[in-house]
């Protein structure tokens, strides 16, 4: 009998992909999918009630999995698993948790300054009185300092020699410089807790218009929906319009953005809110332009979110930004050094 013949040369046996690989590579995949799912879903933050609970909410927990997934994709030799997981980690660590690369003063034009000003921002939550209050005056050194929340018992006296500040409670403007109350909007404009104030700084190089800025918060909304385990999200969404409707109404108020505006405060609302958008993007912010990170100026227990701004317009930029530190309050001061350009 004669038995069939083998090939010299049989063909190469077709690979096959492990079990646990594929695993891998279908998790990294589908992570990367719920990370720019959540990043598209921020888009109507601030307009509709569950993307706005995601905005204010611990948004750095998305991050977890990658303490886990970014080994696994090594070690199994994906390269799907590996670039999926890259992609997830940079959308985590960028627009979904508001992180961000201030590059701007790295791609500016380079003209000589012919102004500079340092503003700083900060709500107090009342907690200002005292020495400590004064040292943090003179460690930041600000040109111009905005107060939300302010102790009204704060008069000249807690502030260098030859210092202004507006008198009142609520939003402060306080100065080196001569400052003059132009006008204001409080709570009964609003319907809800906050406050504006616009003021004139008169600087060594011209007059200034500086607008301290408290926009009402989304706390109670939110702090209903989660009471109602997100059966009841009717006051999330009455506190959402409020919210739209105040801001509209102020930035109506201050005006289109020019050279000789800025702004600062307490805007309740990160960049990705949608009402930040509608209002106030057509300004220059300046941790968006010169910081790195996440900024992080108001601070629960265990997780926190940039809603502290200082805006402005060109031929103004920033040349350097910071959150100060813990002082007390809720929330941290936002320091920033401003220059105006010269042609």
């Amino acid at each position: 009998m004669t038995l069939p013949s083998t090939p010299a040369n049989p063909p190469p046996p077709k690979p096959t992909t492990s079990r646990a690989r594929r695993w891998v590579r279908a998790i990294a995949v589908g992570y990367a999918v719920l990370c720019g799912g959540l990043t598209a879903a921020l888009v109507w933050a601030d307009a509709a009630a569950l993307p706005t609970l995601v905005l204010f909410g611990p948004r750095w927990v998305v991050a977890l999995p990658l303490l886990m997934l970014a080994p696994l994709a090594v070690a199994a030799r994906s390269w799907w698993a590996i670039g999926a997981t890259v992609l997830a980690a940079v959308l985590a660590a960028g627009p979904l948790t508001g992180g961000t690369v201030g590059v701007g003063p790295v791609f500016a034009p380079g003209r000589p300054a012919v102004d500079r000003l340092r503003v700083v921002t900060w709500n107090t939550g009342g907690k200002t009185a005292g020495q400590s209050f004064r040292r943090f005056v003179e460690d930041t050194a600000p040109d111009v300092l905005l107060l939300q929340e302010s102790d009204h018992h704060i008069d000249a006296a807690h502030f260098p020699s030859g210092w202004q500040v507006t008198p009142g409670g609520g939003p402060r403007v306080a100065s080196r410089y001569p400052v003059r109350v132009i006008d204001q909007l409080d709570y009964r404009d609003f319907g809800a807790g906050g406050g504006v104030l616009r003021c004139a700084v008169a600087t060594p190089t011209g007059e200034l218009t500086v607008v301290n800025v408290h926009l009402p918060t989304p706390r109670p909304g939110i702090e209903a929906a989660l009471g109602s385990k997100l059966r009841d999200l009717g006051p999330l969404r009455d506190i959402i319009r409020l919210r739209a409707d105040a801001s509209a109404k102020v930035r109506a108020w201050v005006g289109e953005p020019n050279p000789d505006l800025i702004l600062a405060g307490d805007f309740n609302m990160p960049v990705e809110s949608r009402i930040y958008r509608a209002n106030w993007a057509d300004f220059s912010n300046a941790f968006s332009e010169a910081g790195t990170g996440w900024g992080t100026t108001k601070q629960t227990h265990w997780f926190g979110t940039r809603i502290d701004h200082v805006l402005y317009s060109r031929p103004w930029r920033c040349r350097r930004v910071q959150v100060g530190d813990e002082l007390g309050s809720d929330h941290r001061p936002v320091i920033a050094d401003l220059v105006r350009e010269g042609p």
